[in-house]
């Protein structure tokens, strides 16, 4: 999902946040929207590139050679921000965008783009590199 959806939404949660809990609420930019660095990550990892604006054209392009795996999005690290949200409001507000980030990219990918959700997790993420891996070597 493009990254202008994410902002506009997270920029309403911490419009909406902002009165009760001032200027704290603008960690659902960083929550909802920077937590695509992750993005970032991956393709450096992948492709040994520096370069973000290659980066960019790679996630914006549709030829890309592998289903993207971003570790901030994964089923496993909302839960543990979810359950790290109960210590401070700084983190609620911050796993509060997270959360509702990562549903508005699962609707996307399973409505829209019709790929699967395997990235969404690591440990289904990893068994499915791991099936492909093997039936490709028999």
């Amino acid at each position: 999902m493009d990254g202008i959806p994410h902002f506009m939404v997270s920029a309403a949660i911490a419009t909406a946040l902002f009165p009760v809990y001032g200027w704290w609420s603008g960690l659902a930019l960083v929550g909802g929207w920077a937590v695509d660095f992750d993005h970032y990550m991956f393709y450096v990892l992948f492709f040994r590139d520096l370069d973000p604006l290659n980066a960019l054209r790679y996630f914006k392009g549709t030829d890309r050679i592998m289903p993207t795996f971003c570790l901030f999005h994964t089923v496993e690290f909302i839960a543990l921000v979810t359950v790290v949200s109960f210590i401070s409001i700084p983190l609620f507000i911050f796993s509060l965008s997270l959360v509702i980030h990562v549903f508005l990219d699962i609707f996307y990918d399973w409505r829209i783009a019709k790929s699967g959700l395997e990235r969404f997790s690591v440990l289904v993420y990893g068994i499915s590199i791991f099936l492909a891996v093997s039936r490709k070597n028999r």
